[in-house]
């Protein structure tokens, strides 16, 4: 990725250890105890820094242009056409941008997503990512 490929991973660790911080008892004690403000800090400072739409956040404009190989099977909106490929609409950027970086390095495999993903760059793996973030769904619950 352009910069901090690992910020959205710090960003759910953060807010791991936030929420396990505020969970556990203290020895001898029935009560919890509250997260410590640093530990708050971080989770929001690392938050601010790799969320999707930070400074280093794909073009969704261009990514739609890039999305022609991927109309086949997930569709010009995300929604798929094929029953072995996932719905990618509204997926969150960070984790289409690192699944993308594990197709094109071989540790995911899918035949045809490893020949796809070895022809993307940087670039295109950011702005792939934010066109299919950038899609908003709507769920209508049944009654």
């Amino acid at each position: 990725m352009r910069t901090g490929k690992h910020r959205g991973t710090l960003a759910v660790l953060a807010i791991l250890v936030a929420k396990r911080s505020g969970s556990r008892p203290m020895r001898g004690s029935k009560q919890t105890h509250e997260p410590s403000s640093c530990v708050i800090l971080l989770a929001c400072v690392v938050l601010a820094i790799g969320w999707p739409g930070g400074a280093d956040a794909g073009d969704p404009a261009a990514g739609r242009h890039k999305a022609a190989a991927c109309r086949t099977c997930h569709g010009l909106d995300g929604l798929s056409r094929q029953p072995d490929a996932p719905h990618i609409a509204g997926q969150v950027a960070v984790y289409l941008r690192d699944q993308l970086a594990k197709y094109r390095s071989g540790e995911r495999a899918h035949p045809v997503m490893e020949v796809i993903a070895k022809q993307l760059s940087d670039t295109d793996i950011e702005d792939l990512a934010a066109y299919y973030a950038s899609i908003k769904l709507s769920v209508e619950m049944p009654p």
